[in-house]
């Protein structure tokens, strides 16, 4: 019903507090109408609402009528909770498998939830460990409420969830900014249908998560993201292990021998385009101060730092740097 957005609060209290409660519904030239919203809780499970217009239910024969009627909808939305469980458990197992790479012999068919409906995953990271299972809780009422068909769950110390909904970026945008104290990495959206696809949309939300950590940002998305995807992942690659060190190196020794801050200033440096009066800005320093920080950073390293060529692999250096800073 669209009253229940309108009332949302109230009807939260109502599955938080396991107490039914009033509502008074005003419609332009209608009479208001009163309902009444029960929770249905099965052994802590919490399994949806009653709302019952109150008219007319005055008398203990409505009240009896109701209190059967909370019995059997509480069993039967048990009953098909079960089932649900069953299914969202299985589909869970499978989906990590392939999280692990061991996706072999899995296919496509096991699965209750479509595949070829699964538009997205996004891996999400709070802030305090111990409020992970709240963050949960809250993201999946969320989701319910824009009657998202997800898979949703904790996996290696982060929320993980597997979305099969036609939902564009500005909505789960939308969604999303009303988590607080949470970081949250969206992988490319887009119909999937494969279990190859599964494993990649992971890896990509992995590495949006690790770009809104690095950032210090609430949301990332991998469309989103620039040349920084490559550098996440190019330390994995067996030819470029130390990549960021063989670039920054002599920085990074000079800075830690002086207690200097070279490293930082070729970072803003870099981040502003290679425009002195933004870098000097942000780095409260006069713009003679940086030029003559880049002079010294030029005698260091192995490349000129003015050469365009070598930008996209500074900025690939300093992926890498900040994103083992942020593992660490």
């Amino acid at each position: 019903m669209s009253f229940i957005g309108q009332h949302k609060e109230n009807v939260l209290k109502v599955r938080f507090t396991n107490r039914e409660t009033n509502i008074t519904v005003k419609q332009a030239g209608k009479t208001a109408v009163d309902f009444k919203i029960y929770p249905l809780y099965s052994k802590q499970n919490f399994l949806g609402y009653m709302i019952i217009c109150q008219k007319g239910i005055s008398d203990r024969y409505s009240e009896e009528v109701i209190k059967n009627g909370l019995r059997a909808l509480s069993l039967a939305a048990y009953n098909k909770n079960t089932l649900l469980n069953y299914q969202k458990k299985k589909d869970i197992k499978l989906f990590e498998s392939i999280f692990q790479g061991e996706a072999a012999g899995i296919d496509p068919s096991e699965f209750y939830i479509d595949l070829k409906r699964v538009t997205c995953i996004l891996q999400m990271q709070s802030h305090y460990l111990e409020m992970l299972q709240s963050k949960l809780q809250m993201l999946a009422e969320l989701l319910k409420e824009n009657e998202a068909n997800s898979r949703i769950w904790i996996y290696n110390g982060k929320i993980v969830a597997v979305l099969a909904s036609d939902f564009d970026k500005e909505t789960l945008t939308q969604i999303l900014r009303d988590c607080s104290h949470v970081r949250i990495g969206v992988s490319a959206l887009g119909a999937v249908g494969t279990i190859e696809s599964i494993q990649i949309l992971y890896s990509q939300s992995a590495t949006a998560l690790t770009h809104s950590k690095t950032h210090e940002l609430q949301l990332s998305f991998w469309d989103e993201m620039g040349i920084e995807k490559v550098g996440y992942n190019l330390h994995s690659h067996h030819l470029f292990p130390h990549f960021d060190e063989e670039i920054l190196g002599p920085l990074l020794s000079y800075d830690q021998k002086k207690n200097a801050s070279l490293t930082e200033t070729l970072y803003i440096y870099l981040k502003h385009f290679c425009s002195l009066q933004k870098a000097s800005s942000e780095l409260y320093i006069h713009p003679n101060t940086v030029k003559y920080r880049l002079q010294k950073i030029n005698e260091l390293l192995p490349l000129d730092i003015q050469n365009s060529t070598h930008y996209s692999l500074l900025v690939l250096a300093f992926s890498i740097y900040y994103s083992k800073q942020n593992n660490d």
